[in-house]
């Protein structure tokens, strides 16, 4: 869930971006990490080893339009592990990282 304080740095660094259209169910062990430099908002874990990316939700806002809107990055690497447009494949795909802590069963 969105926090007030989130909401309120993603809306700082992000100006225009719904708010309610970002994902209800973010895994509470990614913590989100809005970086006007960004050009979306991002969730990462505490050792900022992952960050998952959720992009505008129109195309035509997007850096990058034809890219998809959620991506899982392997920050050490740089590398994305996962690019997608559905949110539930996002989790499935956490849940290999973490499951204990992810919302939903893979």
């Amino acid at each position: 869930m969105l926090t007030p304080a989130a909401a309120r740095d993603i809306d700082r660094a992000f100006p225009g971006f719904p708010l309610d259209s970002i994902p209800a169910d973010i895994p509470a062990w990614l913590e989100p990490r809005p970086w006007p430099f960004d050009v979306c908002p991002a969730w990462m874990t505490a050792d900022e080893a992952i960050a998952v990316w959720v992009d505008w939700p129109n195309r035509a806002d997007r850096d990058r339009p034809h890219a998809p809107r959620f991506a899982v990055e392997d920050m050490r690497g740089g590398f994305d592990l996962l690019e997608t447009d559905d949110w539930r494949a996002v989790l499935a795909f956490l849940a290999t990282i973490n499951p204990e802590a992810c919302p939903c069963s893979p």
